[in-house]
């Protein structure tokens, strides 16, 4: 899978209330896209992603200390 894909798939797994609505011009891309309602991501995927952007997240706010901003 494309870290799109993935992305596509998380989002309505971590938040039901957001819908993705992903654009294309290719339509290879598109049929990507739209197969990704038939993926699942399990427990241990979405809890290594989520610990993935837990670190990023974290990451980003002590460069924002660092240089000052908020």
């Amino acid at each position: 899978m494309r870290p799109a894909e993935i992305a596509l798939a998380w989002l309505p797994a971590h938040t039901f209330f957001i819908v993705p609505i992903p654009s294309t011009s290719k339509l290879l891309r598109l049929q990507e896209n739209l197969g990704v309602v038939e993926f699942c991501l399990i427990h241990e995927e979405l809890s290594n992603i989520n610990k993935a952007l837990a670190v990023l997240k974290l990451q980003t706010v002590q460069i924002q200390q660092a240089s000052g901003s908020t």
